[in-house]
């Protein structure tokens, strides 16, 4: 009997998580027509008073989520004001140095990567770091001095 509740439980319980997070999941457009006029409404309404915003990408070696995350951060920036971003990079050494050549090549060197840093320079977006990598050699080397 306690299985049996625990499982009706848990099945009403991820329903209506799931029912939550539906809500809340849109289809994106091909990436010609990425963020049209509907897309920026539903983005604006999910940004109002927001001053941190979360752009993943589903692996970091797929050049079309570079591409398409590339387009919600020109929009962040131009439409939204956002002057700030963060890679998962070395928290450490992006403090000091705010450069590309300090986040892994992935991003760095990535074909699909190179107009957006184009665009972050050319608009004087800070690149962040906020990952622990204390086995980097900067961080290694500048740690305990700085």
């Amino acid at each position: 009997m306690k299985k049996a509740i625990t499982t009706l439980f848990l099945i009403f319980t991820l329903n209506s998580i799931f029912a939550q997070i539906e809500k809340d999941i849109y289809e994106l457009n091909p990436m010609e027509n990425l963020l049209t006029k509907d897309v920026k409404e539903i983005l604006d309404s999910n940004l109002t008073d927001k001053k941190v915003v979360f752009l993943g990408e589903a692996e970091h070696h797929i050049g079309s989520d570079f591409l398409a995350k590339t387009q919600f951060v020109k929009y962040l920036v131009l439409e939204k004001g956002y002057k700030d971003i963060a890679f998962e990079g070395d928290f450490f050494r992006l403090y000091f140095e705010h450069d590309k050549i300090n986040l892994y090549s992935f991003w760095s060197r990535s074909l699909q990567c190179e107009e957006l840093f184009e665009f972050l320079k050319e608009h004087n977006v800070t690149i962040w770091g906020f990952d622990n990598q204390m086995g980097s050699g900067y961080t290694w080397d500048n740690f305990t001095k700085n």
